[in-house]
């Protein structure tokens, strides 16, 4: 049974529509922790929208964590999601995605990891470097 450790939003962007920056972040990341038996760990990477923003329909960034502290044993994008993700080097995986139809919520990526110690969000750094509404014009993100 999996029990949730920490929520931790990890970055918090301002947003650009139409070139034009706005105040507040219309779409950030947030990471989920969760333990699992066997002494592993499940992260979630999430995107959350806020209220008035449009719905997500592509989105790319990079997940760093220490290699040293941390072994990535495997991830996987949800149903319905197109996309990839790639361990690039140690301690840096890459991630994109596309939803013709927007994205539900929920994870765009969950990866599982092992270590000595129980993993914490502070731990992991998500760095979000396009999220585009399903208009495919309209940037949410950087």
């Amino acid at each position: 049974m999996r029990r949730l450790l920490a929520v931790l939003a990890v970055a918090a962007v301002p947003a650009l529509a139409d070139g034009a920056a706005s105040q507040t972040p219309r779409v950030r990341s947030a990471v989920a922790v969760s333990a699992e038996a066997g002494g592993g760990s499940r992260v979630e990477v999430r995107l959350e929208r806020d209220a008035a923003a449009p719905q997500v329909g592509s989105f790319q960034g990079e997940l760093r964590f220490d290699p040293a502290a941390l072994t990535l044993a495997g991830a996987e994008l949800p149903a319905g999601l197109v996309g990839a993700w790639n361990q690039v080097e140690p301690g840096r995986v890459r991630f994109a995605g596309v939803s013709p139809n927007g994205l539900g919520g929920g994870a765009v990526l969950v990866l599982r990891f092992t270590s000595r110690a129980p993993v914490a969000p502070d731990q992991l750094q998500v760095r979000l470097e396009e999220v585009f509404a399903v208009d495919g014009r309209s940037r949410l993100a950087p």
